[in-house]
């Protein structure tokens, strides 16, 4: 016999048994389709090569403080002396996710964007599909008019794929941008994660807003933000020059950076590179050391679901190998070799995983096809995508095939090593009771593949319910006010005269109080629990004094009075801000002139502890270096609340004096008379009524922005849930399909008991003797695989690791469906005749 007359006959064999094939095809071709679909998801996201020229030869630069690991981007200016300077790096290019304000139909619409610098297509070797992207004078500093490039998947979205539409323009933040050209299908520049629709030049973002993590550092001097050098928000990328080392770079770029510290100590004290490779970075080098492990963990809690299901095809390959003893004893006896037999039932194993492999793999194209259209509640567009791409393919194949060795291995031995004289007289029945009793009993193979399932099974719902109770403890937090009675626009009110701001910011809230059912409104630059994270650096005195000192750094936002009052936060000690209307700073040319108002900050009690302990922090003074050296004093200490996520510990907070400089872009808080939820949408088109001209990129609730910081155990703990649905669902099958088979296999001792004397009871007690006793060992171990799994999530979660209702809550659900996969077979074991089983 060959391969090829193997696999003739395993095809002829299982097509001859089509309840067997498409049990085992389903069952397998679900787990396969998981595994394939999660690591699709996760190649296409984190680890696919991007599509430009040379991408083995990128290098990502960025900032750090002297001794600090707190990674950001570089200013413009940095950057320029950068490429201006570096010898072994070819080029030095740029990117920043931005917010751009769209015109569509007359009415302004938030899209993602994203500046980059004018070189940026060209250094990556990305041209257009139709049009062309960027010139040199579209740079900072050059003459040309504003010039914007689409995506394609904007293109087609908005403009129907039409070429002309290369004669059009696109108005954006009330400026006509020219059209200059179209990017070819799947590029959305070099950061992963979120989805641009739309590119434009650095010399732009007076026009477009960067978006993201933004550090500042130093004093501005009324520069636009292009020119100060302590405004860091820019993605830095270099492309390794021929003949050099990523050491002699690393090197070359630290003596530069060494250099800007010393020429520029008020913006770049202290301030190193760091240097990654563009291959080893995912999302982001601070987030992946979260985004990697977490994605591996999902990857490997759904190969438990496979597990669960190559246990059962185990199982039914191990029965199927039963009832065909007798056929291998003939095949021994006529001069087969063992070594033919297995390789003859190994062929038949593969063969039926390679089955289930394509089936999983139509069944994964579906599921990636339907991926990018979960919703996920996020303000923004996310590149989320999975798609069949080469590695992705020969995941499958080896996923297949390894199910179809591993688990096709163990009946293909089994039936090889058959006794030909009882497997001839087909003495099978009830011949190895005896054996089967004591601690080789559970030895064997079909007992351990159950035991297995109902441990895995165990794990996974076990860990979906320490993601689900963490969800609902982590909603149950107090952050410190009513989250659920506060709602959020994020506005860009877009006045270029800062003397006006403050009025128009005022009249914006009267209209919010306004409405009936609006108590307060306010502005900030940043509200509670928003993704958008804002921190500076500060020196205070007996803390940190001199540039040269470690950084001190702390979240801050900028708002007035009303924000507390909206939050009902009550100062601790000292007092709010002084009482200044919008049309007294106006006339004190307080938006214009800083040193017209005093600077004055409001700390929270987290930040008062930790620099003034054992005295007041009301009256003391810290410099930042935004803030053109002047000294800023704390007037007030306010109760804490939460700042980025529930369950964070108290965390230093810094409130600026909105008098001092009136946001252009920031958050109109607002606190309802009840929930807001059912009140948003009324409130929004007041606003839109009373300001239709107004930029509105997000209407939401503080409630909502808390969830969506809770976004990853939220989709975690779906994820499990339904995984451990799923592994619950083919392990009862398993411990079914098992109990039937020891019923059938002990029909003749059954039918003995009941025929001296044994009633239903007694027989029941039996059955599920032998059912509650698999799953109880297997629950010992999933007990112990669930409190490993803790431990992984234990970072995540907001309930502890070893959490009793979680356990409960799997133990209790474990033992139900073991209870209803007994049912079938008590009621064939207490329906046995005792005449025709001893007969028989």
């Amino acid at each position: 016999m060959n391969i090829t007359h193997d696999l003739r006959f395993a095809l002829r064999s299982l097509t001859k048994t089509p309840g067997f094939l498409l049990v085992t095809a389903l069952s397998l071709g679900l787990g396969i389709a998981l595994n394939v679909t999660m690591f699709g998801l996760i190649w296409s996201t984190l680890f696919r090569v991007p599509d430009v020229e040379r991408p083995d030869q990128l290098i990502n630069v960025y900032s750090v403080p002297a001794g600090d690991s707190d990674l950001t981007g570089n200013s413009i200016p940095d950057l320029r002396d950068l490429a201006d300077s570096v010898e072994t790096l070819d080029s030095v290019f740029g990117q920043s996710l931005a917010v751009a304000n769209v015109s569509v139909d007359g009415r302004p619409t938030p899209r993602i964007g994203s500046l980059v610098t004018a070189n940026f297509f060209e250094e990556l070797g990305v041209r257009a599909q139709i049009g062309r992207t960027f010139l040199p004078e579209e740079a900072i500093g050059g003459s040309a008019r504003p010039t914007v490039v689409l995506t394609h998947g904007y293109w087609q979205r908005n403009f129907g794929g039409d070429p002309a539409v290369l004669d059009q323009a696109l108005r954006i933040g009330g400026v006509d941008f020219e059209i200059v050209g179209v990017l070819p299908d799947g590029f959305r520049g070099l950061l992963r994660g979120l989805q641009p629709d739309l590119f434009v030049p650095l010399a732009q973002m007076g026009t477009v807003e960067p978006m993201g993590e933004i550090s500042t550092e130093g004093n501005r001097a009324g520069l636009e933000l292009s020119d100060w050098r302590g405004y860091r928000f820019l993605t830095t990328f270099g492309r390794l020059a021929d003949g050099a080392s990523f050491a002699q770079a690393e090197a070359e770029v630290q003596s530069i950076f060494a250099g800007l510290a010393a020429a520029h100590p008020d913006s770049n004290p202290n301030r190193e590179a760091h240097l990654v490779w563009n291959r080893d970075v995912r999302i982001d080098p601070e987030l992946d050391a979260t985004i990697v492990p977490g994605a591996m963990v999902a990857l490997g809690l759904v190969v438990l679901v496979l597990l669960v299901a190559c246990a059962n095809i185990g199982n039914l390959l191990l029965a199927r190998a039963e009832g065909r003893r007798r056929e291998v004893a003939l095949r021994l006896s006529l001069g087969a070799s063992r070594w033919q037999l297995i390789r003859l039932l190994l062929v038949e194993a593969v063969a039926l995983s390679a089955i289930g492999g394509l089936a999983g793999l139509g069944l994964a194209a579906v599921a990636m096809g339907l991926i990018a259209r979960v919703p996920l509640g996020l303000p923004v567009d996310v590149a989320l995508e999975a798609r069949l791409d080469p590695p992705v393919l020969l995941f499958t194949l080896a996923i297949s095939l390894t199910t179809g060795l591993v688990f096709g291995l163990l009946p293909a031995l089994r039936s090889a090593r058959a006794s030909l004289v009882p497997a001839l007289k087909d003495d099978g029945a009830g011949t190895r009771a005896g054996a089967e009793r004591g601690f080789r009993a559970w030895l064997q193979p079909s007992r351990l593949l159950v035991v297995g399932q109902v441990a895995l099974s165990l794990v996974l719902l076990v860990g979906a319910g320490l993601l689900q109770r963490s969800v609902q403890v982590a909603r149950s937090v107090d952050v410190g006010f009513d989250a659920d009675r506060i709602g959020a626009f994020t506005v860009d009110i877009g006045e270029d005269d800062r003397a006006s701001r403050a009025a128009t910011w005022q009249r914006l809230t009267q209209v919010l109080e306004a409405h009936p059912e609006v108590e307060l409104a306010a502005y900030v630059t940043r509200s509670p629990l928003e993704l958008n994270i804002h921190r500076s650096e500060f020196f205070i005195p007996g803390h940190r004094e001199l540039e040269s000192e470690p950084a001190l750094h702390h979240d801050v936002t900028r708002t007035d009075n009303r924000f507390f009052e909206v939050l009902e936060l009550e100062p601790l000690e000292g007092s709010l801000f002084p009482t200044m209307a919008a049309d007294q700073r106006s006339e004190s040319g307080a938006t214009d002139s800083p040193e017209a108002v005093p600077r004055l900050a409001i700390v929270n009690q987290a930040m008062a502890s930790l620099y003034w302990p054992t005295e007041s922090a009301v009256g003391k003074t810290f410099r930042s270096p935004n803030a053109d050296s002047e000294p800023t004093t704390i007037v007030g200490v306010v109760e804490d609340y939460k700042v980025r996520t529930p369950g964070e510990a108290p965390r230093p907070m810094v409130h600026f004096w909105s008098a001092n400089a009136e946001p252009q872009f920031a958050n109109l808080l607002y606190r309802t008379r009840g929930p807001v939820e059912p009140m948003r949408e009324g409130v929004h088109q007041a606003l839109l009524d009373a300001a239709p001209d107004l930029f509105v990129l997000e209407s939401t609730t503080i409630g909502a922005r808390r969830d969506l910081v809770l976004l990853p155990i939220r989709v975690g703990g779906a994820m499990v849930s339904g995984l451990s649905v799923l592994a619950l669902v083919l392990a009862v099958v398993g411990l079914a399909g098992l109990i039937a088979y020891w019923v059938n296999r002990r029909t003749r001792e059954i039918g003995i008991r009941v025929a001296v004397g044994a009633d239903r009871g007694r027989i029941t007690r039996l059955v599920l003797l032998r059912s509650l006793s698999l799953v109880a060992v297997g629950g010992a171990f999933g007990v112990l695989g669930a409190a490993l799994l803790g431990q992984v999530l234990s970072t995540v979660l907001y309930v502890p690791s070893v959490d009793p209702l979680s356990f409960l809550f799997g133990l209790v659900v474990l033992g139900g469906a073991a209870l209803v996969a007994t049912l079938v077979p008590v009621r064939r074991a207490t329906g046995i005749d005792p005449i025709k089983a001893l007969r028989g």
